[in-house]
C-alpha cells in the first residue's frame, strides 16, 4: 500500500490481506497461455481496513524488498523459459 504518494519509493508498505477480510473479494480466474502451474485472479480491495499485525517487514520498506532480488528472479525465469521452448 502507498503510505507516502509523493514519495514513490519509501512510501510503499507491505501487508497481508486475508481470504475473508471486509472489502476483499476474488473475481474471476484469468486464462493464461505460458505458466499455467499457479493461477491468476482479478483482486479488489475496497476499504479493506488491514491490522497492523498484519504489516509485512518494516513501514516503508517495500520498494527495497521487492527490487533486492529483481535481477535474479528476471534471469530465473528467462532460463527457465528457455529452458521449456
Amino acid at each position: 500500500t502507498s503510505t507516502d504518494p509523493d514519495n514513490r519509493r519509501k512510501g510503499l508498505t507491505l501487508l497481508v490481506v486475508e481470504d475473508g477480510m471486509d472489502g476483499f473479494t476474488r473475481g474471476r480466474e484469468l486464462e493464461k497461455m505460458g505458466c499455467k502451474v499457479q493461477d491468476t485472479a482479478e483482486l479488489s480491495f475496497v476499504d479493506v481496513r488491514v491490522p497492523a499485525a498484519n504489516v509485512l517487514g518494516d513501514v516503508d520498506e517495500a520498494f527495497g524488498y521487492l527490487g533486492h532480488n529483481l535481477a535474479q528472479e528476471r534471469l530465473t525465469v528467462a532460463v527457465g523459459s528457455v529452458a521449456q521452448a
